[in-house]
């Protein structure tokens, strides 16, 4: 069967009820640091793609670049269960690419959002994983272009 059109899916708070999980490795990461850590409401308040600044501006050195912090977050969670999918996330997505090709397009690193597709299992149903993206409107764009569809 021929695919006719294009899915993308974020992963972070759209497939995955991530909230506490993602601040669980918050948390860690300051601590790491001798820092106090923020609020739960004050991280999602301030949590963007440009997550670095978020540690710079509360004490962490700018010498620890987005990767050093991404590893310290991964360290910090590596020990702790994945968390769930949304209810039916797995299914819509499953669902979903009967007649399109799929796309994860994260800000989640590369390394561990393939990890967490592969163990939610649907991993198989995407057409390409992109980690680690913070401007992903570029993605967004070249695989429309990729597949003959005008993005307008």
């Amino acid at each position: 069967m021929r695919r006719r059109g294009l899915v993308f899916y974020d992963f972070n708070g759209t497939l995955r009820d991530d909230l506490a999980y993602v601040y669980a490795g918050v948390r860690y990461t300051f601590e790491r640091f001798g820092l106090p850590p923020p609020t739960f409401e004050e991280h999602q308040r301030h949590a963007t793609a440009d997550f670095a600044s978020f540690y710079w501006e509360r004490g962490v050195s700018r010498e620890v670049t987005s990767d050093d912090l991404n590893r310290i977050i991964a360290e910090g969670l590596a020990a702790l269960p994945y968390p769930p999918l949304f209810p039916e996330a797995a299914g819509v997505v499953a669902q979903s690419t009967q007649d399109a090709h799929a796309f994860i397009v994260s800000g989640w690193p590369q390394q561990m959002l393939e990890a967490a597709l592969v163990h939610h299992g649907i991993a198989e149903h995407l057409t390409e994983v992109h980690g680690g993206i913070t401007a992903k409107a570029p993605v967004f764009i070249r695989a429309c272009a990729a597949y003959g569809i005008d993005p307008g």
